[in-house]
């Protein structure tokens, strides 16, 4: 029987047309006989499936009349073969067909004596959850990266040549003088009592074989678990005795895992299969309590020998992690979505929030993850988002980017950069703390301009702007106050200026012409409060903003960060600040309030100069307690807002001094005309 008769419906058997080729070929539809094409669904679809170590992905299709088997293919490997009935569920386990992360493919084969056919190919994507770092190399600049020692006969080299997967970058670490082999960078993180890390391997070559070559630790409280190479042969690790095979030239990934008790687990996943290779009790592992560092590299100054093996897709996470993709798109930077107000309902929402370290992930019992699960329709992040000027690899323009899109591997920041964003540049985004414009280097402003995706109508770089929601009743606008302002311990005077001459004017008349009924100013620092590098340090100029709002006979809001605690300030029923901060950070304690506000509450109490300080005195979920970010709710029929700070667990956050930092204006009334 051939294609064609079976096509125009002659027979009523399945027949060999298609067998199991690569994804990227152009599959056959499976057919039904005498009927249509069927594709594949899955029961039910999810768009995300966030991995766990209890991950379990439900595929199904429908029945085909005649088929006596079926075959699953996913990621190009076939999975499952001669299924009796439709239907397959994926989960991690040993010796099992693992999801990948991000997007995974996959497709079903329906079969008889006469052969069998693919269905067109389905997806599900998959993220990671409980990540504390994921570090790619896709934007690095290429070259060294700077090692935690230096080292002149080893390096951790940057280079597509030595990439995972299709497009992208990965690393080499190699030695050229067997007496300085010592190449590595550590990577400090809040304590966790799990810790995983993923790592995809390909040795190259080495001059003596038998030889063990750190790749990855983690560190604790008592000592350190290590994934080694041994040249010429395999993977393991300091504890387990059972090894990963690896073959020159060829890629193999592995997960090095210490958990709670300090007993151990070491899986490879290669060909589409995941094996756990073996597991140690507490008894036989050197290292306990919690981990607060891991790192990438050779930790052995001198091994007595010359070698080189490539390294990518390097991730931390609070569990079992999904394994790396080698499908998945490399060369795009992960960049916000453009905030465009036609498509907001009559009622949207949005959140705010700012400050929010790179090493504090994941950031699931912090602010930012109560932000996250709110699921509002856009976000405006206030500034230090990640804090490049301290977490990236090297101070440049590719490695703030390349921060920036390794964060949003992030569960949270994946939920959040779903929706688009309004992100304002800090100092910490700009290359240092309180810098201003005699001091933001070229390379962070070219950076910020890049990452961010705001609306560029009115600066070309979209630093700052301004939309109209609400069919023009709201008016949203977003200022630059760190590239143009003067230097914050110059002397206080008309001629300083946070804004800029250009800026300031172009704001000013914003808040003159303005017909918006409310206007929402997004604002990196704090208006209403004393800060070390707030407005209060720019008070000739911010007494002619803050008389700007007031002389509008319309509804100001400003929205702040910077200052790391949840605050209000009350100016006149006209111009009130709702500030929200820190997102994942440190407290910073109780500000006083600024001349010109009438009412102010702040809190909580508790100035911390270091991250280890917050920790002794308040413990993790004390600096969690902490946090803020802030929701606003819209709702254009009724012509309210609804203003609100909240904690890290997304309640209305309450005040030392009793003040609920919640707000609701009906901004098309104006009380203030009846006094």
């Amino acid at each position: 029987v051939n294609r064609r008769s079976f096509l125009t419906g002659l027979t009523a058997t399945l027949v060999a047309g298609c067998s199991a080729d690569p994804m990227g070929s152009r599959p056959e539809p499976m057919v039904e006989p005498g009927g249509a094409p069927s594709v594949p669904t899955l029961d039910p679809v999810p768009e995300l499936v966030e991995a766990t170590a209890a991950v379990d992905v439900a595929l199904g299709w429908p029945a085909v009349d005649g088929a006596l088997h079926y075959d699953v293919e996913l990621n190009g490997e076939v999975v499952a073969a001669n299924l009796e009935q439709p239907g397959l569920r994926l989960r991690f386990g040993d010796r099992s067909f693992a999801p990948q992360a991000g997007r995974n493919r996959w497709r079903v084969r329906a079969s008889n004596t006469a052969g069998g056919r693919w269905s067109q190919p389905a997806g599900f994507e998959v993220a990671s959850v409980g990540q504390i770092r994921a570090r790619t190399f896709d934007h690095e600049d290429r070259g060294p990266i700077e090692l935690t020692v230096p080292s002149a006969g080893s390096v951790i080299e940057v280079s597509r040549d030595f990439a995972f997967g299709d497009g992208g970058q990965g690393v080499s670490l190699r030695c050229e003088d067997p007496a300085d082999s010592r190449a590595y960078k550590n990577h400090d993180q809040l304590e966790v009592e799990d810790c995983w890390v993923r790592l995809c391997v390909k040795p190259q070559s080495w001059s003596a074989a038998g030889t063990s070559v750190n790749l990855a630790r983690i560190q604790g409280d008592t000592g350190t678990e290590s994934i080694f190479w041994r040249t010429g042969g395999g993977l393991h690790s300091t504890s387990v005795a059972g090894a990963a095979g690896l073959s020159t030239g060829e890629w193999t990934q592995v997960q090095l895992g210490v958990l709670a008790d300090g007993s151990v687990e070491l899986w490879q996943f290669a060909e589409g299969r995941e094996v756990l290779l073996g597991r140690t009790g507490a008894e036989r592992s050197a290292i306990s309590g919690t981990m607060s560092r891991v790192s990438i590299g050779n930790i052995n100054p001198n091994l007595g020998i010359t070698f080189e093996i490539w390294l990518d897709e390097f991730a931390v996470g609070q569990q079992k992690l999904p394994w790396a993709n080698p499908v998945v798109d490399r060369t795009t930077i992960q960049r916000p979505k453009l905030l465009d107000p036609d498509e907001l309902g009559d009622e949207f929402s949005f959140t705010f929030g700012s400050c929010n370290n790179s090493t504090f992930l994941p950031y699931d019992t912090m602010a930012l993850g109560a932000a996250a699960r709110e699921d509002a329709d856009f976000f405006v992040h206030l500034g230090d988002h990640g804090y490049p000027d301290t977490g990236a690899y090297r101070q440049s323009a590719a490695s703030y980017v390349s921060l920036w899109t390794d964060l949003a591997h992030e569960s949270n920041l994946t939920r959040l950069s779903r929706k688009p964003w309004l992100y304002l540049a800090s100092d910490h985004d700009l290359g240092g703390n309180n810098i201003g414009s005699e001091s933001v280097p070229v390379f962070a402003q070219r950076a910020f301009n890049e990452w961010q995706n705001n609306d560029r109508s009115i600066d070309p770089n979209g630093a700052y702007g301004h939309l109209f929601l609400a069919d023009g009743e709201i008016e949203l606008i977003w200022l630059e106050e760190v590239t143009y302002r003067s230097p914050i311990d110059a002397p206080n005077n008309a001629d300083k200026t946070c804004l800029g001459p250009k800026q300031k004017a172009w704001f000013l008349g914003r808040l003159a012409n303005s017909t918006a009924d409310l206007v929402i100013v997004a604002s990196q620092t704090t208006l209403g409060h004393v800060s070390e590098s707030g407005w209060v340090q720019y008070g000739s100029e911010r007494q002619e903003l803050v008389d700007a709002c007031l002389a509008r006979d319309g509804w100001t809001r400003w929205l702040s960060g910077d200052k790391h605690t949840a605050r209000w300030a009350w100016f006149e029923d006209r111009l009130v600040e709702w500030g929200a901060a820190a997102l994942a950070e440190i407290p910073q304690g109780e500000p006083q309030a600024a001349p010109g506000v009438a009412l102010d509450a702040s809190g909580p109490a508790g100035s911390f100069p270091t991250r280890k300080a917050a920790l002794e005195t308040l413990t993790l979920p004390g600096v969690a307690a902490a946090t803020s970010f802030g929701l606003v709710k819209v709702d254009t029929i009724a012509g309210t807002a609804a203003f609100t700070v909240r904690d890290n667990v997304g309640d209305v956050r309450v005040q030392r001094d009793g003040t609920v930092l919640e707000e609701t204006i009906s901004y098309r009334e104006r009380p203030w005309r009846a006094e």
